[in-house]
């Protein structure tokens, strides 16, 4: 067949009985398979810029297969997986090629992708987490400000902090710092924290990615 689908084949057999030949019809069902391809994300339906975005790909009917960057995007092999990093624009397209056994390679059609920039991360101050209540313990005794993404984004975090600045409310001054370890002397302001009070932090957040930076608050009510 030179098409697609459901098909019928059907015809006469000739049977010879009594030396004479008796012709009977057949008839035989079968489907032909179209070869396609195609590229899924495992965790994503979107290419994430400042994400390694993995992707995998198909083609049914052919040995394996390659994927081709087409436009605004580009490709890596790392660590035996395939990594798509997309550009500025706001669609990436990405081609499928079938590869037969013999080493013949077939088109088989060009995906876009929506592309969008990595969601802003939240803010850990210790283990209190923002935008819920903190135990005073958890803020006398944090150490560390680390960046994280919750349940709902199934993306890993390529942020670290770059600097911040911690303000306690009711309490005069401010106390800053660099990197995600918080200095002795911002450990120290921490312990004047009081229950009913707020902490405040404002940060410089650094894409590990793209090297991309943005500035990042967040508020811990104390209870």
């Amino acid at each position: 067949s030179d098409s697609p689908g459901y098909h019928i084949a059907k015809g006469q057999i000739g049977v010879k009985e009594n030396n004479e030949v008796k012709y009977r019809n057949w008839r035989y069902a079968y489907t032909v398979g179209e070869p396609t391809g195609t590229i899924s994300l495992p965790k994503l339906n979107v290419l994430y810029r400042g994400n390694k975005n993995e992707i995998l790909g198909g083609g049914s009917g052919f040995t394996t297969y390659r994927l081709v960057a087409v436009d605004n995007v580009q490709i890596r092999n790392e660590n035996g997986k395939q990594i798509a990093y997309p550009g500025r624009d706001r669609i990436s397209k990405i081609k499928v090629i079938g590869v037969n056994s013999n080493g013949q390679e077939s088109d088989l059609g060009t995906h876009e992708f929506r592309v969008e920039n990595t969601p802003t991360p939240n803010l850990k101050l210790g283990s209190a987490e923002e935008n819920r209540d903190a135990e005073l313990s958890e803020i006398t005794y944090a150490t560390r400000i680390t960046p994280y993404y919750g349940p709902g984004i199934p993306l890993n975090c390529n942020y670290k902090i770059v600097d911040y600045i911690v303000k306690i409310e009711g309490v005069p001054q401010t106390k800053s710092g660099r990197g995600p370890i918080l200095s002795s002397e911002v450990k120290q302001y921490l312990r004047t924290a009081r229950v009913g009070s707020t902490v405040t932090i404002q940060t410089t957040i650094m894409n590990t990615i793209s090297n991309t930076t943005s500035r990042k608050n967040a508020t811990y009510k104390i209870q």
